[in-house]
């Protein structure tokens, strides 16, 4: 079957390089794509030196067994699809990356709240207040004065209520703010892995693609070496 697609691509190649117009020393054709210089060192006329160049180009190919036409298209087909699965992974990374920093920022955030509450429920000044009553009325019960003592207990309950309740608010604080604190970090260090996760993404296309081009360049080498043997057989010169 490759066969006769390479009959088929050698003979449109004979009507397209009869057809066109004679080209100029070191012009691409459809028989020179590569490029070289070919000089008609024994004089031969346009029509001879393309009817030789397609000669040459297969016999090249089929020495080489490689075809730089349809090889240069299948590498352009490669590099896209190299750019293509590149594209997706990275695409992935970022994706993956704003879910674990949305969810992240989404327990820091529960985590600071949870802190806030547990600091409201910690010594209320009314609750320290009311204790300290009921217990400076029985004191003051038993020295003869009850009124007093649970007014004396109830400011004294007050007070420790109120710093009780700074302080619990303080520590609240102190923890919705580790809690933030963390999260940040969490979320920069995931930042940081996305990126590299990227870049490792980025390095490991670049160098498909230069494997790729590289392959490429051997074989058109190769190809050129047979192509150029072929030619200066039938007197030309080529560089």
């Amino acid at each position: 079957m490759n066969k006769r697609k390479n009959l088929f691509a050698l003979a449109m190649l004979i009507v397209v390089g009869l057809a066109a117009p004679a080209n100029a020393v070191g012009q691409v054709s459809n028989t020179n794509p590569t490029g070289l210089f070919i000089y008609p060192a024994d004089g031969q006329a346009a029509e001879e030196q393309q009817q030789d160049e397609l000669a040459c180009y297969g016999w090249a190919g089929d020495r080489s067994q490689f075809d730089p036409v349809v090889a240069a298209q299948q590498k352009s087909a490669r590099l896209a699809e190299i750019d293509r699965q590149a594209q997706q992974e990275i695409e992935r990374a970022q994706l993956q990356g704003d879910q674990q920093s949305q969810q992240i920022q989404q327990q820091s955030q529960a985590e600071a709240e949870a802190a806030a509450a547990q600091g409201q429920q910690r010594g209320g000044a009314l609750r320290g207040g009311a204790r300290g009553a009921a217990v400076g009325a029985v004191a003051g019960a038993i020295a003869g004065d009850a009124g007093t003592g649970a007014a004396i207990g109830a400011a004294s309950g007050g007070m420790i209520g109120g710093m009780r309740q700074r302080q619990g608010r303080q520590q609240a604080e102190q923890q919705a703010q580790q809690a933030q604190a963390q999260g940040q970090q969490q979320q920069q260090m995931t930042q940081q892995q996305t990126q590299q996760q990227i870049e490792q993404i980025q390095q490991q296309a670049e160098q498909q693609r230069a494997t790729v081009e590289q392959e490429f360049q051997g074989q058109v080498e190769t190809w050129e070496r047979a192509f150029t043997v072929c030619l200066e057989g039938r007197g030309y010169q080529v560089h």
